[in-house]
């Protein structure tokens, strides 16, 4: 359909910080204001939507109220992380909480039209890689199918070989 989706390599060869992977979440994030300008929604807002689906790594975001203000500057930030989170299977069960969080592909059914036209996915991390391939796609429809026009995938800290795996298939989606 011609629609491009970028990607940020956040697989850094050693040892990265939980400071340095929400840094890379912000890049990710700023960069989506490259694409803005084309999807806005005509003003409505402080800047365009931009969703922000992820797990744990970037549910760190939440705690880094300076990174925030500076991002709801330029967009509204939707930010929708929760750790456990996987693609499209059955999310796992964090500790201590009533239930595993929505995945992707039922959160972004639920929110429909309150994804707005740019996502970024930053999740993977407790996906089995060996189906990765498959629920990417269904979230690539899930997302088309609510009218997302921009999906800006973040790959995975390559620390075990199963992410190199699922890297891989988000690298041929692009």
């Amino acid at each position: 359909r011609g629609r491009t989706h970028p990607i940020l390599r956040s697989d850094g060869r050693g040892a990265v910080t939980v400071k340095a992977r929400i840094g890379v979440v912000v890049l990710a994030l700023i960069a989506c204001m490259a694409v803005a300008v084309a999807v806005s929604d005509a003003g409505t807002r402080s800047g365009p939507l931009v969703t922000l689906i992820g797990d744990s790594v970037a549910d760190r975001m939440e705690h880094n109220p300076a990174a925030l203000n500076r991002l709801n500057r330029d967009f509204t930030l939707n930010l929708q992380t929760q750790g456990c989170r996987r693609l499209a299977t059955q999310s796992c069960t964090i500790v201590g909480e009533p239930a595993p969080p929505a995945n992707v592909v039922t959160l972004a059914k639920r929110l429909g039209p309150r994804l707005g036209r740019i996502v970024v996915v930053a999740t993977g991390y407790n996906d089995d890689p060996y189906r990765f391939d498959r629920d990417l796609r269904k979230v690539m429809r899930t997302l088309d199918a609510e009218g997302v026009k921009r999906v800006v995938w973040l790959t995975l800290r390559e620390a075990k070989s199963a992410y190199v795996l699922s890297n891989a298939d988000i690298e041929a989606e692009s």
